[in-house]
């Protein structure tokens, strides 16, 4: 959940019966065309985030990496881009 603190769109959940991990973002469009533009905008932020993200959790998973760690690294990841 740390690493929410770090996503300005969307977030992490986790169902802690079965472990799973989803991503979920929204996209406010009242008012709004839809466009391939658009929806570019919301998908490839996102793409990106799980690209970040996703090596850092398997090393959660994998007790690699504790929690704090895996929000520096995400932090510093940021800082990078």
């Amino acid at each position: 959940m740390r690493l929410n603190a770090s996503i300005f769109l969307g977030n992490f959940q986790m169902n802690f019966e079965n472990g799973n991990i989803i991503y979920k973002t929204a996209l406010f469009y009242q008012d709004i065309d839809l466009t391939i533009n658009v929806l570019d905008n919301i998908v490839i932020p996102n793409v990106s985030i799980l690209d970040d993200c996703t090596p850092i959790i398997m090393r959660l998973i994998y007790g690699n990496l504790s929690p704090l760690e895996a929000f520096q690294l995400r932090d510093q990841s940021q800082l990078e881009h």
